[in-house]
């Protein structure tokens, strides 16, 4: 029993107040970051080493440009039938730019990652310059941290129905083109 003008632990504004926690108590400085002209080989490769699911596609001054998943660089390896050594970052980045700024709130974040289906989302100063990137998972160890014990709680709930979202097949599967002869 609570008491009165007290709210529980699991009330539900308690349990939203942690996804006003600004983006950059949440989010990674450390950054691995790849251009557009490297090539595909180069992006796997430090994906591999790093063991990384994404990097951030950077212009001059680590200005963010675009994002490059592992599954980007496998998709444009089968649909363009080139070696990853011969095709470049370009070809097969991101072609928008989903970005957070450190200042937003995890629950803004939260939304951009629901409504874009991405799993990260690069964090981005007023000039567009990479400082950090915020992922999923750091959303949900942030929540998990600052979250009471015990029971399931809305936010936990909030952030299983974005990952929900965020996995739902955008369109329906078409067969791939035939390979070049």
């Amino acid at each position: 029993m609570s008491r009165p003008g007290r709210r529980p632990a699991s009330s539900p504004d308690l349990e939203d107040s942690v996804f006003r926690a600004p983006v950059h108590d949440a989010m990674r400085t450390r950054v691995y970051v790849c251009s557009p002209d490297d090539t595909l080989a180069r992006a796997a490769q430090l994906m591999w080493e790093k063991d990384l699911g994404c990097l951030p596609v950077c212009g001059p001054g680590r200005k963010a440009l675009a994002m490059l998943t592992d599954r980007d660089i496998s998709m444009a390896a089968f649909m363009q039938w080139k070696h990853l050594a011969e095709t470049n970052v370009e070809s097969a980045m991101s072609r928008s730019l989903c970005a957070c700024s450190p200042d937003d709130d995890l629950g803004q974040a939260e939304e951009l990652m629901r409504v874009n289906q991405v799993r990260r989302l690069p964090v981005v100063d007023e000039q567009g310059v990479l400082i950090g990137l915020l992922s999923l998972g750091d959303v949900a160890r942030y929540v998990r941290q600052h979250s009471p014990r015990g029971a399931s709680t809305v936010a936990q709930q909030r952030l299983a129905e974005t990952l929900a979202a965020i996995c739902e097949p955008r369109f329906h599967s078409i067969p791939p083109p035939p390979p070049a002869p």
